[in-house]
């Protein structure tokens, strides 16, 4: 009897259930492996390794009205980055969060910063429109320097950032985030 197939399988029903994160792992897991010091049969450095991000890398993204910014951007405030998959729905309890935690503490220096990786753009341009806080949109999804950048395995994702720019932490769940608001702030 071949077990190899039954171990296979099971890869692959988890990746049902799981696809996103899976995904974003395998994708981190082969450009791991992908070596930037290799080089084509050109000489030139392969695809791979030009896309390779490092901390100093300030990732410029649109928002609704076509401006780039970036989390860079934003140094001198305590800064929540929200990344989402999904387009925002603005009844939400997600978002009912994000709009308490901002009315509440965006007076005391928090700005929000939102990544939307939906494929639909002109649904979140129309949610994003109507929100307090800086959204933004990235549609390259596992590709994304901002995923490479702050290293994200799992979306939706929030992290805070001190006044200085530095992660407080890794990911921060909604139970956590009002707390360390107020450690922050």
């Amino acid at each position: 009897m071949n077990n190899t197939h039954n171990a296979g399988s099971g890869w692959r029903k988890c990746a049902t259930y799981f696809p996103l994160t899976y995904l974003i792992l395998l994708c981190f897991f082969c450009s791991c492996n992908a070596g930037s010091d290799k080089k084509t049969s050109s000489g030139a450095k392969g695809a791979l390794t030009e896309q390779i991000v490092d901390s100093t890398t300030e990732v410029m993204l649109t928002d609704a009205n076509g401006n780039e910014r970036s989390i860079e951007q934003m140094h001198g405030i305590v800064v929540l980055m929200d990344v989402l998959y999904e387009v925002p729905q603005a009844k939400s309890p997600h978002q009912a969060l994000l709009r308490e935690v901002y009315d509440q503490f965006a007076s005391q220096g928090l700005q929000i910063y939102q990544v939307c990786m939906s494929e639909d753009a002109d649904a979140w341009r129309n949610v994003a429109k109507e929100l307090p806080w800086t959204a933004v949109y990235d549609n390259k999804t596992l590709q994304s320097a901002l995923i490479e950048k702050y290293k994200i395995i799992t979306i939706p994702s929030m992290r805070l950032f001190d006044r200085n720019g530095k992660s407080i932490g890794g990911d921060i769940s909604e139970k956590e985030l009002k707390n360390k608001l107020k450690e922050s702030l």
